[in-house]
């Protein structure tokens, strides 16, 4: 089974990202990261749903949907969850730099989230994560 690493996960740039900007060490607001994230993962509990992978949407639902949210709290918490037109021009550069990062691999977005996928529907086909390979063997 091929292996996914955490650096090619866009969930993973923005979770670091927010941290950043938490901190004050960024000024950019990842509030529409956040909620692009956030749609992402209803969107993956509805495709666990409809393969009635009920294990797998209880630990995501837990770990991953849980972390989103809690990024979204952290940013009502600071009082930044208004979207400027600066903001969305960062998020469409992030993404942007994402895409380009994930290409120097020879990957796409459609083909790691894809895999990443079949990877819950079926355990012998696409790719997992590094974590959750590593937490299965």
């Amino acid at each position: 089974m091929a292996i996914i690493s955490i650096d090619k996960l866009l969930s993973f740039w923005i979770f670091i990202y927010f941290i950043l900007f938490y901190f004050n060490l960024v000024k950019y607001n990842p509030i529409a990261l956040v909620l692009i994230a956030i749609l992402f993962q209803i969107f993956v509990i509805f495709v666990l749903l409809y393969y009635k992978l009920y294990n797998i949407i209880l630990v995501y639902i837990v770990i991953i949907l849980f972390i989103k949210l809690l990024m979204l709290y952290g940013l009502y918490y600071k009082k930044n969850i208004y979207i400027t037109t600066i903001d969305m021009v960062f998020t469409i550069i992030f993404i942007a730099i994402y895409l380009i990062y994930i290409s120097l691999f020879n990957e796409t977005f459609f083909c790691i989230y894809n895999d990443l996928l079949e990877g819950y529907i079926d355990d012998t086909k696409g790719r997992k994560t590094s974590l959750r390979y590593y937490l299965s063997t």
